[in-house]
């Protein structure tokens, strides 16, 4: 019966706690169902459980529950049991055979006296743990609020790291980091694509040996002890070697690199490539320095010329005036002669400097190298063989013959350069016809009839990278003080200009060969002038002559006497113009320097138009016709007359203006 009853008892209690678990009416249900349980363990077992079990499994309920209210209904099952026991089963309770009212009171006392010990225990407990729970949840939500803060920062760390990574990678500057012995810890891409290394060759490897140039390798090393034993940052400008073994040059601005703890460990540093940026500055050093040498060499020129006016004129009129037998007159011959040479030397300078005017002319290459023979020879020098095939049959080209002049020489200067211990040099000369046009690494070759000029050394030859930079302006492989960088390039500018192209093919210790293709014409050849002695006689015209220069002036006023003419001169533009207004006669012509102090000719000429409206002008330089600024005579009266020049060509000039309508 016990078991039937302890049966029916569990049933509610096991449904609610699988159907409503944590419920109110399921935990009330239970702690009747466990006093209930009680009640019976106590009448089966004869009364020899005391009632301080249900007090406490009670207890131990409540302690699960942690709800003191369930004690109510258990305590009202208690005192039920007790009621009931006490009147019809009281050697259970009591374990006396009768009943004894006051014995029934005593056991229902004790129940509700330490009921209210519990529950006062229980409401205590509970307050203390609704605080504790309260703090506990206080504290989650402090932690929530924490770990979302965290959460938070992590996040922004992250993407802060993940923009500075990106920018490292993708911003066109170097960026590393070397622990303290030099060795790699971190590297971009940039710098591992501007030296062609892989990230798992340059990691971990020491800077020194992977990117400095071996002559400076030690001179950094201590550079980098001096940086970390200081603890300052500093610019340092270095030469980074890259794989393939070019040298950058590299602008660092290095900074100390510490951990956490403050400690230094290594250095940070960002760098930028700067080899274009001083190869730019270079050739503008290069170009000022040669616009500079080109002023100079032009000066030098128009002074040299002024100097050459006197020596040659004054030879002529020395010839002039000696008898045609006389033993003198060969010298002076040699002297003219000579002086020619010189004015030759002149117009070489005036083209360095870029004062001459490109004339074309149609001619044949045979002549000009026959004429750059003794020259070619004395470049070479003794240890250098020069061969030159006659080429008959040769074709024409158009071209300006001291530029072709001007190629050949800078070609033979290279290729003396690359024989230092001598060899040979051939120039040749033949007719070529290209077929088809060809797609050089320097330009088009388009098909035609040619002249082919071929210069041939035996030197130590040329690099395939050398070769495709060859012919860029300022581009170089000599020393510093031995090459520009110009003169290939310059050549290539003058073969190109004259509708041409110019092939280069070496190999090293084999020599190098250039290839120069001129367009063959059919015109004909360019007819030389043939110094003749033009009508020079004057008719009494009268020359007003100004010119700086006292040795020139006197020239130039005792040829025009001697040929006829009436000659008043002023040293300078303001000396003429007083001249000129206290002048009363006709003045026919006037002959004046370009340059000269104070005022120019051109000026000088400005002035006299608009009081000598008739007046023919013919001007002197030693300057080139396209050098000479025009601002001053109008262009139907701009006549010119280059230094130096012979007594012949002054006079004959004066009256060719004159004859000018």
């Amino acid at each position: 019966a016990a078991i039937v009853v302890g049966g029916l008892v569990a049933l509610p209690v096991l449904y609610l706690a699988v159907r409503h678990p944590g419920a109110t009416v399921t935990r009330h249900v239970v702690a009747i169902c466990q006093m209930l349980m009680s009640a019976l363990l106590i009448h089966v077992s004869g009364g020899r459980v005391e009632t301080h079990f249900h007090v406490f499994v009670s207890l131990a309920f409540l302690a699960f529950y942690r709800d003191w209210r369930v004690l109510i209904p258990a305590t009202v099952v208690v005192l039920l049991d007790h009621l009931v026991r006490g009147l019809y089963f009281p050697l259970s309770v009591y374990g006396v055979t009768s009943k004894t009212e006051w014995r029934f009171l005593e056991h229902a006392a004790w129940v509700v006296f330490e009921d209210i010990i519990l529950i006062a225990m229980c409401v205590r407990s509970t307050d203390e743990m609704r605080t504790m729970a309260q703090r506990r949840a206080d504290i989650e939500e402090t932690n929530v609020r924490i770990e979302a803060i965290v959460v938070k920062r992590t996040k922004a760390l992250v993407e802060s790291e993940e923009r500075f990574r990106e920018m490292l990678e993708n911003v066109e500057l170097l960026a590393m980091m070397l622990d303290r012995e030099g060795n790699v810890i971190f590297c971009n891409d940039y710098l591992l694509r501007l030296t062609g290394w892989s990230r798992d060759e340059v990691i971990g490897t020491d800077w020194f040996d992977r990117f400095v140039p071996e002559p400076v390798r030690d001179e950094r090393r201590v550079l980098l002890t001096e940086l970390l034993q200081k603890m300052t940052a500093a610019h340092i400008e270095t030469r980074m070697l890259t794989k393939a073994g070019q040298i950058r040059e590299v602008l660092w601005n290095v900074t100390i690199l510490r951990d956490g703890s403050g400690q230094v460990v290594g250095l940070a540093s960002i760098g930028e490539d700067v080899t274009a940026r001083k190869s730019l500055q270079e050739q503008l050093l290069q170009s000022q320095k040669m616009e500079s040498i080109g002023l100079l060499a032009g000066g030098i020129a128009h002074d040299f010329n002024n100097l050459l006016t006197g020596m040659l004129g004054y030879a002529e009129l020395a010839q002039l005036r000696l008898p045609k037998e006389s033993p003198v007159q060969g010298d002076l011959d040699e002297v003219v002669q000579s002086a020619k040479r010189a004015a030759t030397l002149t117009k070489q300078l005036l083209s360095f400097a870029r004062k001459e005017v490109v004339v074309q002319q149609v001619v044949n290459l045979n002549d000009l190298l026959v004429g750059l023979d003794s020259l070619i020879h004395r470049l070479l020098g003794a240890s250098i063989e020069l061969a030159i095939p006659s080429s008959p049959n040769l074709g024409r080209v158009k071209l300006d013959p001291s530029q072709f002049e001007q190629v050949i020489v800078n070609l033979c200067v290279n290729a003396r350069d690359a024989m230092p211990r001598g060899g040979k040099l051939t120039i040749g000369l033949s007719n070529t016809t290209i077929d088809t046009s060809l797609d050089t690494q320097h330009g088009a070759l388009l098909s035609g009839p040619y002249v082919q000029v071929s210069v041939a050394d035996t030197g130590v030859g040329m690099t395939k990278e050398v070769q495709s930079r060859i012919f860029d302006p300022f581009y170089t492989t000599k020393e510093k003080s031995k090459g520009t960088g110009l003169g290939l390039s310059t050549c290539y500018g003058i073969v190109t200009n004259s509708g041409g192209q110019i092939l280069v093919y070496s190999e090293i210790n084999v020599g190098t060969v250039f290839h120069l293709y001129f367009p063959r014409v059919d015109d004909m050849l360019t007819v030389q002038p043939v110094d003749t002695e033009p009508e020079a006689a004057g008719m009494g015209e009268t020359v007003l002559l100004v010119e700086d220069e006292d040795t020139v002036r006197s020239l130039a006023a005792t040829v025009l006497r001697t040929a006829g003419y009436l000659v008043i001169h002023a040293s300078d533009g303001a000396a003429a113009l007083k001249l000129v207004a206290d002048y009363e006669p006709k003045i026919d012509i006037l002959l004046t320097d370009v340059i000269m102090p104070g005022m120019t000719g051109s000026d000088l000429a400005s002035e006299l138009e608009l009081v000598r409206p008739d007046m023919k002008m013919l001007f002197m330089s030693g300057f080139t016709y396209d050098a000479i600024p025009r601002n001053g005579a109008s262009a139907e009266n701009f006549h010119f007359l280059q230094k130096p020049f012979s007594a012949a060509q002054l006079s004959g000039k004066v009256r060719e203006v004159l004859n000018h309508v």
